[in-house]
């Protein structure tokens, strides 16, 4: 099978179900293969379980906290999870909480609410940065 037919497989980290619904829906759309988990102890456990191309993270969880989830896979000392593409996705926005994310290691952020386009936009960057070797 050629590499390049494989779908991509994003995790949607998100604790606001029909949120995750609809993003998984979004990406399901755009032929991706999604898998959602509710908390950052859910996630974890997904990851360590799965490999994954992307993760979609909520800022704010109950547990463990999204920034907390990107710290603990920016200090992984397995290369694949280190440097897993991270797209941070939050209502957080002010320009402290984008930076404070970005210089933790997300790949790129996104505020809520968002447009389909500017998901799909998001996603498309950061796989072509990642074909480029462009780092975080």
């Amino acid at each position: 099978m050629d590499p390049a037919s494989v779908k991509k497989r994003i995790l949607v980290v998100e604790d606001n179900q029909d949120l995750r619904e609809l993003i998984t829906q979004m990406l399901i759309s755009q032929d991706y293969d999604v898998l959602g988990a509710k908390s950052g102890e859910e996630a974890l456990d997904l990851i360590r379980l799965q490999r994954f191309d992307l993760i979609l993270l909520d800022q704010m969880l109950p547990g463990m906290s999204g920034m907390g989830i990107l710290k603990h896979l920016r200090s992984a000392k397995d290369c694949q999870l280190k440097n897993l593409p991270v797209v941070m996705v939050s209502a957080k926005a002010l320009i402290d909480d984008i930076d404070a994310a970005l210089l933790a290691g997300a790949s790129a952020y996104l505020v809520k609410p968002f447009r389909s386009e500017s998901l799909k936009a998001t996603i498309n960057e950061v796989f072509e940065d990642q074909k480029n070797g462009v780092q975080s």
